[in-house]
């Protein structure tokens, strides 16, 4: 906090806040195939009807949300990533690597080359 302030606003204030400047609003009577339509996108997406919608105004393509278990491959490729860089860190300091830093640092891509296509 800061003089009584969250440093990270809520949702629901930031919300608030995003949309200040937005004064406009527009009322869309849709049928229900393009209402399904659109509520399919917004779930694919992660995203609200405005959201997508104001997306698509501005000419965004929107993508699918990733699955959950990418974003645990990437926090475990980063680790992995993490290992990596602390190897070649030592292996800078002292000029030369062992070649036991050599196959940990073969076994750790291996390991990222396994939980790729473990995934796929």
């Amino acid at each position: 906090m800061l003089g009584g302030i969250p440093l990270k606003p809520q949702r629901k204030e930031t919300w608030i806040l995003a949309n200040r400047n937005r004064t406009i609003r527009i009322s869309v009577r849709l049928n229900e195939s393009e209402h399904q339509a659109l509520r399919s996108q917004c779930e694919a997406s992660g995203l609200s009807m405005e959201g997508l919608i104001r997306k698509r105004i501005c000419g965004v393509t929107v993508k699918a949300r990733p699955p959950e278990s990418y974003f645990a491959l990437r926090r475990e490729v980063a680790a992995i990533g993490n290992n990596i860089n602390q190897i070649a860190y030592v292996a800078n300091l002292s000029g030369k690597a062992t070649l036991e830093q050599v196959q940990q640092t073969k076994d750790l891509l291996s390991q990222i080359w396994a939980l790729l296509l473990e995934k796929m």
